[in-house]
């Protein structure tokens, strides 16, 4: 619904303030108004083509066409919506400038074309064609490391030091595959980390290139062992068959759980994603994924969504790494991001005695793979004692 919604309103912007006002024939403004239908509906379409706009099973260099043309619109949207915005203020100046100045008051300018109205427009598809194919190359990009120090009394003496490899948001699919997914791997395992935590959107379906692809996460080695948790891509398409390859491959998933590690006083927990609702199966329940042992132990969350970390950091978590926002995308849009994921977008933040580390990223959703400021990373955290 939220991804109609948006096309709905894509559609309906662009219609007004730019088809409309072209000074063409009504035959070209008709053809027009359907490409710019064909873009605002872009992800209906591709669920009645390919089965699903979540996971469609379409070629490659479609999907990446489309997200081309998607993310232009999109982008474009957002410079007609400033560059409007500029132009109304300035017509209004002058309009109100003039009649003071003549004393005659006639507003009916206001609601006039301005004249340079298509000529900006013309000048901001260009841009937004520009900035599309720069976001969609960072997008598709392979991941920086950002290395986080997180220093705290209450870090164990037998945990200082320990280092954690965070990989976040995988998303495999037709332009996210096998052998990008093999390089982030070998790029993991050259940090030699003690542990290697997965937080989500491991694949957007479980078709046999995809799961074929998965395999090669199994090729992740940490001192301590990987150790992952669902994100809400995995619910929508190929939940149980996903599930049953991490266990085939040798990856756990930590639902509502926990893994106590005696010689480091450290408790790795792990909750599903709150999308496990819809399919009937067992929401989260932090209590239950922080139980166990005593206040000593440092405990540390896998959560894809960051919303959940007041209530992480209330039941006693001392850390929590999540990922789902792709660290908002676009800078900018990051505060729209976080206003929906309970203000959290990228970064690191302090949630009461918590501190809540966030993932841009490791790879991107192929139905906007676009990143304008927040680049792909493999996050590496080390526990310091304070």
């Amino acid at each position: 619904m939220t991804l109609f919604i948006l096309g709905l309103f894509v559609f309906l912007f662009l219609l007004w303030r730019v088809v409309l006002p072209l000074e063409w024939k009504w035959y070209f403004k008709v053809l027009a108004g359907v490409c710019v239908f064909v873009v605002g509906f872009k992800f209906k379409i591709i669920q009645l083509i390919g089965g699903n706009y979540f996971a469609p099973e379409l070629p490659g260099w479609f999907l990446l066409g489309a997200a081309l043309v998607y993310a232009t619109a999109f982008l474009f949207l957002l410079f007609v919506v400033v560059a409007d915005s500029i132009l109304f203020v300035i017509t209004c100046v002058k309009t109100f400038y003039q009649n003071f100045k003549e004393k005659k008051y006639d507003f009916r300018q206001l609601l006039r074309k301005h004249p340079l109205l298509n000529k900006v427009h013309a000048a901001g598809l260009a841009i937004a064609f520009l900035l599309a194919i720069l976001g969609i190359y960072n997008g598709l990009s392979m991941p920086r490391i950002r290395e986080v120090e997180v220093r705290s009394e209450r870090v164990p003496a037998e945990a200082d030091g320990v280092t954690l490899a965070v990989l976040a948001d995988l998303h495999v699919d037709r332009l996210n595959n096998r052998s990008k997914i093999r390089k982030i791997v070998e790029l993991t395992n050259s940090l030699k980390p003690d542990f290697i935590c997965l937080v989500g959107d491991f694949s957007d379906g479980a078709q046999p290139h995809q799961l074929e692809t998965l395999n090669e996460l199994a090729g992740l080695r940490a001192k301590y062992g990987v150790f992952g948790v669902p994100g809400n891509h995995e619910y929508y398409k190929g939940y149980h068959e996903l599930m049953a390859h991490f266990k085939k491959i040798g990856l756990p998933m930590l639902l509502n759980e926990n893994v106590y590690f005696k010689d480091l006083k450290l408790r790795l927990c792990g909750i599903p994603d709150g999308h496990a609702r819809k399919l009937g199966l067992a929401s989260p329940d932090i209590p239950a994924a922080l139980a166990g042992g005593d206040k000593s132990d440092y405990r540390i969350l896998l959560a894809h969504a960051p919303k959940v970390a007041h209530e992480a950091a209330a039941n006693g978590a001392d850390l929590q790494f999540s990922g789902h926002t792709h660290g908002g995308m676009v800078r900018g849009f990051d505060y729209l991001v976080a206003r929906s994921n309970g203000g959290f977008a990228w970064g690191n933040y302090k949630v009461g005695n918590m501190l809540l580390v966030m993932s841009n990223g490791t790879c991107m959703w192929s139905g906007f793979p676009v990143r304008l400021g927040h680049p792909a990373e493999i996050l590496l955290v080390t526990l310091k004692r304070r």
